[in-house]
């Protein structure tokens, strides 16, 4: 079962004031290792993914509403962005009415996306897959840990986001157990190494990869002064 404690500790992360280490204008990157089981925050936000206040932003080129960013040539749509910020709001009702939080937590939620954009891509690259049994698997395994489904959506929330969500989340982790494989050969690496080596493995592919932020809530709070564009 899971501890409703741990996940309240994630949430209160992104709920009231902005630590000293995430004030605006502070390039500092956060990193959050959570395990599977916790709150659909906890989940969507955490794995290995790197939420960076200094993602590379250039000015739109194109004026397509329904495109949240490009990442390379492959395109984050605002209805996916759109679905995936939801699903968090649904797991955390009232969580995120303040304004400013909102707008956080769809830039993070955006640069998640970018991430496993990246990852994707990689995979693409290398030939790596995963089946859809495997992603199934995982998100079954979350939902029996809870005791029951009902259980499950008491705590998460329901509906077909949340399990999207899950399967976009559990894809990616999976898609980057096998790449760190495919990389080091199969070594076994222990969380520290496993994590130091995707956070390597991400800021290679973002610094050889063409990243185009385009959803005007994300360029307006960027903007004002709440994340650092690196160059």
């Amino acid at each position: 079962m899971v501890e409703t404690t741990d996940a309240d500790k994630v949430v209160e992360e992104h709920e009231g004031a902005v630590p000293e280490e995430d004030a605006p204008g502070d390039s500092r990157r956060k990193w959050y290792l959570i395990g599977a089981g916790l709150a659909i925050l906890a989940l969507m936000l955490g794995g290995w993914y790197l939420l960076r206040d200094d993602v590379t932003v250039s000015l739109p080129t194109a004026s397509d509403p329904t495109v949240a960013a490009m990442v390379g040539d492959s395109k984050i749509s605002v209805a996916e962005l759109d679905r995936e910020v939801e699903a968090f709001k649904s797991a955390r009702p009232g969580r995120f009415e303040d304004a400013d939080e909102s707008a956080r937590l769809r830039a993070e939620v955006l640069n998640t996306l970018i991430d496993r954009a990246l990852i994707a891509q990689e995979a693409d690259a290398r030939g790596v897959t995963v089946t859809d049994e495997a992603v199934e698997a995982q998100v079954n395994a979350l939902i029996d840990s809870y005791g029951s489904k009902e259980a499950f959506e008491e705590s998460m929330g329901s509906g077909p986001a949340i399990v999207d969500a899950l399967r976009g989340k559990y894809r990616t982790d999976l898609l980057a157990d096998a790449l760190l494989r495919d990389l080091t050969g199969d070594a076994v690496l222990d969380n520290t190494q496993r994590d130091t080596k995707l956070r390597s493995l991400l800021d290679e592919l973002r610094a050889k990869t063409a990243i185009e932020i385009r959803d005007k809530a994300v360029l307006a709070w960027q903007e004002a002064g709440n994340a650092t564009a690196s160059e």
